[in-house]
Order: structure tokens, then C-alpha cells, then sequence
């Protein structure tokens, strides 16, 4: 059997080995506190519009 260098969390640091050892469902729990405490903090829910995108519909000014 060949030797895989590779090691599980090679390149990650501490906080991001410690979420990927979390379970699913702790990490899910997790997320709600965080997105929670993002609102709180009164974090907004709709993105800023981008003036150059496609989607962009605002009519222009004449």
C-alpha cells in the first residue's frame, strides 16, 4: 500500500480543524448562533445592489 502524504486538515489552522471535527449537527447548531448574532448586531438580510451587473434594472437617467 502506497503511503498518502496528505494529511487530514494539512494547511488549516486550529480554529478551522476544531469546525471540521464538529459534527454536522453542531455545526449547523453553530451556525445559527452565529447567524443570530449577526442580526442582533443588526446585520442586513439584502445584498448592495452591484451598478455593473446584469440584473442591475434601475432605469437611467436622461
Amino acid at each position: 500500500m502506497r503511503h498518502n502524504s496528505y494529511r487530514y486538515g494539512a494547511g488549516l489552522n486550529q480554529e478551522e480543524i476544531a469546525w471540521l471535527r464538529l459534527s454536522p449537527a453542531k455545526r449547523m447548531l453553530e451556525s445559527a448562533k452565529l447567524w443570530n448574532f449577526y442580526l442582533a448586531m443588526r446585520g442586513k438580510l439584502d445584498c448592495q445592489p452591484d451598478p455593473q451587473g446584469p440584473f442591475n434594472f434601475k432605469k437611467a437617467k436622461s
